[in-house]
Formats: C-alpha cells, sequence, structure tokens
C-alpha cells in the first residue's frame, strides 16, 4: 500500500492543512503510484479529489512539500531526535498515527524492579485473594516512589520529553498510585 504526503490550503482562509491519504483507491499497483510520481496532472486531480472529500471545502492550492516523495506505512520520522513510525491515517485522513520507535530501556535496577511489579500483579490477576505481605516481599512504597521518580525523569528529558501525546502530567497527577 501506498501513501501520499500533501498540504492544501482549503476554503477562503488559509488554513494548513496536511494529510496522509492511503492510495487504495487510485494507487492500487505499481503504475498507478509510478503516476502520482510522474504525471502532475494525475497527481494534483488525485489529490484535489482526496481533500475535497476530507475537508468538504474547495481547495484553494496544493503543495507538496516532500516533492513527489511516496511514504509507507512504517516509514521513520525524527522529531528532535526522537524516532517516530508512521502508523496510518484516523478520521479519513484528517490526521495520522505515530508510534515511537526510541526504545524506553530502564537501568537495570529498575528493570529489575518493574519485572517484580509485572509478576505480583500476573500472581494478583491469577488469583484476586493474594494478600500483599510488605515484610515478605521485595515490593514496597520507596521502591515503587524510586521507580516513579526515575520515569518522571526520563520522560522529562531529551529524547522523550519531545514525545507527542506525552504521558507526563498524566502520571504526574498519578503519584499517589505509587504509594
Amino acid at each position: 500500500m501506498r501513501y501520499c504526503f500533501f498540504s492544501c490550503i482549503a476554503g477562503k482562509k488559509e488554513k494548513a492543512f496536511s494529510a496522509i491519504q492511503d492510495g487504495t483507491k487510485c494507487l492500487q499497483n505499481a503504475k498507478d503510484a509510478d503516476s502520482f510520481v510522474n504525471n502532475e496532472t494525475f497527481r494534483l486531480s488525485y489529490t484535489e479529489s482526496t481533500l475535497k472529500n476530507i475537508t468538504n471545502e474547495e481547495i484553494v492550492s496544493i503543495s507538496f512539500p516532500l516533492g513527489k516523495r511516496l511514504l509507507k506505512i512504517n516509514t521513520v520520522f525524527e522529531l528532535d531526535g526522537l524516532q517516530l513510525y508512521l502508523t496510518g491515517k484516523l478520521n479519513k485522513g484528517r490526521s495520522i498515527s505515530l508510534t515511537l520507535a526510541t526504545a524506553f530501556l530502564a537501568e537495570s535496577k529498575y528493570a529489575n524492579y518493574i519485572r517484580l511489579v509485572e509478576k505480583f500483579n500476573e500472581k494478583l490477576k491469577n488469583n484476586p485473594n493474594l494478600v500483599y505481605d510488605e515484610n515478605h516481599s521485595l515490593l514496597n512504597p520507596t521502591g515503587n516512589l524510586a521507580l516513579y521518580d526515575y520515569y518522571i525523569e526520563r520522560l522529562s528529558t531529551p529524547p522523550f520529553n519531545k514525545r507527542p501525546s506525552s504521558p507526563l502530567l498524566t502520571i504526574q497527577k498519578g503519584r499517589q498510585a505509587f504509594l
């Protein structure tokens, strides 16, 4: 499946608009993709009709900031050092979906603590009557807060502080849940 990136000015107001459209309708095979890249008339008419369907407005002008480049699912973008994968489109092409390509790797002591939390949660899921005993567990409020502080610190520094839809504010509000 092929994708194209375009921007336009729709309606009487100049409003910037970017969209990624899947090419299943017009770009079903390599010949159509080649037509999109090599035939300006085809490229403009396809883009205009697609944008009209998305915006329900007259298209005033169309530009291709990336030239004739076709983008595909899993194309990697870099945003101030944060790598993101293009995963698709939403709302009939009005917005795009991106996911992190940069792995969140924790230091070994935090990674081990995370594993303990995951194991405890799995045991609790399998046995809802499980009773937590602080004296016989490696999990404790001090360790939970240390993990919380580490996570907040990592999300506050590059490249993770540049993440779109960052969970940082939500997590900061939920500090009490880590106790």
